[in-house]
């Protein structure tokens, strides 16, 4: 295995940077915080990450008039590339761009814009950036042993709901067969019970625990910037981790598989998980009435290293 020092030592260059850039902003966590507490999964995030040894890729490598097969280890692991913010006011997070409105999605404001209807509807604007814990990932990805991931910028912004109209008023998915049919669900433990539909994707939701509505946005933000088209204002996150990397597919319910939600506030998590399951797990989510939550999105990545100027295969084991 190579030195992995200098790459660290650069990796948290980076994010003490963002510690000091971030000072001009007014959420509840910085980019330390959010580094410190998504590494926290397990142990020393070694749980969430999942690493494996899946098999070995086989490189043609030519020089002059000899060609030589070589090898390297193909592995696979979750990286928290991403992360995401769900809120009703104002963001958790230090470096949100501020793009999205301070007030609530309209069907929750009188005529004055004052918020004084009553309703049984719950909105959340949601963010999706960059996670700065990718940073070190990255650094990482230097040795044979490590992928590396598709997001490259701390805090870059993939998707702010203030500026998708369609977040707020999702009159095409309305039409979608998922949404007419209900189906898929974010399910509970009982054989009929979800916290919600997932479609359309929008920030609505009717829950009567805001914790699980700031969920079921989370998620439905998460699948929209990992969807390859979606009916929204985004930017995709992109395939793009490597020369011989197989990407993580879009998010899809219930499958961890796909995707890890790690809180990293208000409660931070030491665990990854779907969204799901018991009504239960909101209890103490809300506790400082804020309505203000956020994840580390954690996705899977299969890679090898390039050993030659030609990929032959790779065997799984």
């Amino acid at each position: 295995m190579k030195p992995l020092t200098k790459k660290m030592l650069m990796a948290v260059s980076l994010v003490s940077a963002l510690k000091v850039s971030s000072s001009f902003a007014t959420g509840q966590i910085d980019a330390f915080d959010v580094v410190d507490r998504t590494m926290n999964c397990g142990n020393g995030g070694t749980d969430c990450m999942d690493w494996q040894l899946r098999g070995v890729c086989f490189w043609l490598k030519c020089a002059f008039i000899k060609c030589s097969v070589k090898q390297s280890p193909k592995v696979s692991h979750y990286i928290p590339d991403l992360l995401v913010a769900t809120y009703t006011t104002e963001p958790p997070i230090d470096m949100s761009t501020g793009v999205n409105p301070t007030n609530n999605g309209n069907l929750t404001l009188d005529e004055k814009g004052n918020g004084a209807l009553e309703t049984y509807l719950d909105y959340k604007h949601a963010e999706v950036m960059g996670n700065p814990t990718a940073a070190i990932f990255n650094g990482m990805a230097q040795s044979d042993y490590f992928c590396q991931s598709v997001v490259q910028v701390p805090y870059m912004p993939y998707f702010l709901s203030g500026l998708d109209m369609f977040w707020n008023s999702p009159s095409v998915e309305h039409y979608y067969p998922q949404a007419i049919l209900g189906y898929p669900k974010i399910k509970t433990n009982f054989p009929l019970g979800y916290w919600a539909q997932i479609y359309p994707l929008c920030g609505w939701g009717s829950h009567p625990y805001d914790a699980i509505n700031a969920a079921v946005d989370a998620h439905r933000a998460a699948v929209i910037v990992t969807s390859p088209a979606a009916a929204h204002v985004y930017m995709p996150v992109g395939k793009n981790c490597g020369n011989k990397c197989w990407p993580p597919g879009q998010v899809q319910e219930g499958q961890l598989s796909t995707h890890k939600f790690q809180m990293v506030y208000p409660k931070p998590a030491t665990t990854g998980r779907v969204m799901g399951g018991s009504a239960s797990w909101a209890n103490g989510k809300n506790e400082k009435l804020n309505e203000q939550y956020a994840w580390s999105l954690w996705r899977p990545y299969t890679c090898c290293h390039k050993k030659g100027q030609v990929f032959l295969f790779s065997i799984d084991w």
